[in-house]
């Protein structure tokens, strides 16, 4: 597998206990991710890394029929704090890996020409720049013009350079529009992340970062080490599950698209 999507799905969330399993519209939200992903017409294979074996056990039960696109599901360590260092194991374990998307496990409605959309930001800037590979991260965002979104914490915003590579990520609003009535835009980052197998296992060898800890922002790591952060734009973002009440918003889109 070159091309990959790797979703991290642990099971032992604080504050969402079982979350990859939870129920959403009938179907696991794991399900939901692996169907996302494989949208993509761009990937090799879809791995599930997690580090229960419920989880282990449903993935690879429900999708042992799957022929059209490999699907496969690791055990990986309890002990690593982000989903980053999940998907880094996995990229260890498989040296064919080039190309990686980080699909995060909670985010059931991804579409897959986003995921492409990641993919071809990085085969064209690696293109461009053989020698980018080692310090290249991918990632979307969508711009966005609401006050509520911009004050939110919980809404990252970034801002980005006149060739779409990230300068900074905050959750305050950014930038700051100084003027009384200026028409603010922000763009919202959207969480997932392309990496190549060079710069993700770089990445890894990385201490947290002042700016890292300050914003609880795990890709100013990034940043702060040089390593450059490639960003697309797409039309919207979709909600994600953070925890049990993000379901119902997340089953209404799926019911109306059901219903068309």
């Amino acid at each position: 597998m070159k091309n990959v999507v790797v979703i991290p799905a642990r099971y032992g969330s604080t504050r969402f206990p079982g979350k990859p399993l939870a129920n959403i519209a009938g179907k696991a939200m794991i399900e939901w991710v692996v169907l996302s992903a494989l949208n993509s017409g761009l990937s090799d294979g879809v791995v599930v890394a997690t580090e229960d074996e419920r989880v282990f056990n449903f993935v690879r039960e429900r999708f042992a029929e799957n022929k059209q696109k490999k699907v496969s599901v690791l055990m990986t360590s309890d002990k690593h704090n982000s989903g980053t260092d999940r998907v880094q194991e996995v990229v260890q374990k498989i040296p064919e890996a080039e190309n990686i998307i980080n699909l995060q496990g909670d985010e059931p409605l991804m579409p897959g020409e986003y995921i492409d959309k990641v993919f071809n930001l990085l085969f064209d800037e690696c293109k461009k720049d053989p020698g980018i590979r080692k310090k290249l991260i991918t990632s979307l965002v969508t711009r966005n013009s609401d006050d509520e979104d911009a004050n939110n914490p919980n809404i990252v915003k970034a801002v980005m350079d006149s060739n779409g590579y990230a300068l900074y990520f905050s959750r305050s609003p950014i930038p700051h529009y100084r003027e009384p009535g200026a028409e603010a835009v922000y763009y919202r980052h959207i969480g997932i992340y392309g990496y190549t197998r060079d710069a993700i296992l770089a990445f890894s060898l990385l201490p947290p970062s002042q700016l890292e800890n300050a914003e609880k922002l795990e890709q100013l790591r990034a940043l702060e080490n040089g390593i450059k952060i490639k960003l697309g734009i797409v039309s919207k973002a979709y909600p994600s599950v953070d925890r049990n009440e993000d379901i119902k918003a997340v089953e209404e889109i799926i019911h109306s698209r059901i219903k068309f």
